[in-house]
């Protein structure tokens, strides 16, 4: 199940809200000692590994009984810096979850939305 489903407007609207992404291998990266480059790139996989299992799962079609909801699962990432570094790392992350129907937000992106 998901974290949230965030209520619309009307008609029994939802948005999918996954807030569980793995986090270790960036605060791995902020140990003194730690080889900073092998960090962020296992956190970058991590990131990119949660958004791909979230695809997957295709939450939208299990709640089509119960809500109308968009084709999409919102990824919250609540360390801004750390959803800022996994996508330096991997700069066509946002592109291809975006393609995956996952978009992936921050506490400041989550504001505009």
């Amino acid at each position: 199940m998901p974290d949230m489903l965030v209520k619309l407007p009307g008609r029994d609207s939802v948005i999918v809200v996954d807030a569980k992404v793995a986090l270790d291998a960036w605060l791995d990266m902020l140990q003194p000692g730690a080889n900073r480059e092998q960090c962020l790139q296992r956190h970058a996989q991590q990131v990119r590994s949660h958004w791909q299992g979230l695809a997957r799962k295709e939450y939208w079609n299990a709640l089509k009984k119960h809500y109308h909801t968009p084709e999409l699962v919102v990824m919250f990432v609540p360390v801004e810096s750390a959803l800022t570094a996994a996508m330096e790392q991997d700069p066509n992350m946002h592109a291809d979850a975006m393609r995956s129907h996952v978009p992936l937000l921050d506490k400041i992106t989550w504001y505009i939305v």
